[in-house]
């Protein structure tokens, strides 16, 4: 019991940590322009975030991914123009 509610403690502080990350919401192509649509935000648990990772799907769109992505990928500065 006890380490069950110890899990369901540290998904609940995950959950309220207020922070997102930006994940291609489809396949897209190298070369594509983003726009929101072709973006997700998903919560991440806990600081820090990845270096270099999207907080707002506002920060990817109009940019060019440099790199084919997959659905879910996480996206960075790194992989966009």
């Amino acid at each position: 019991y006890g380490l069950f509610v110890g899990r369901l403690n540290s998904a609940s502080v995950a959950a309220n940590s207020g922070l997102h990350v930006v994940v291609a919401g489809k396949p897209i192509q190298a070369g594509t322009l983003l726009s929101n649509e072709d973006l997700r935000e998903i919560p991440w648990p806990a600081p820090p975030l990845p270096a270099g990772a999207l907080e707002t799907a506002a920060q990817g769109a109009g940019q060019v991914a440099l790199a084919d992505l997959e659905p879910n990928q996480l996206l960075t500065r790194s992989q966009l123009a």
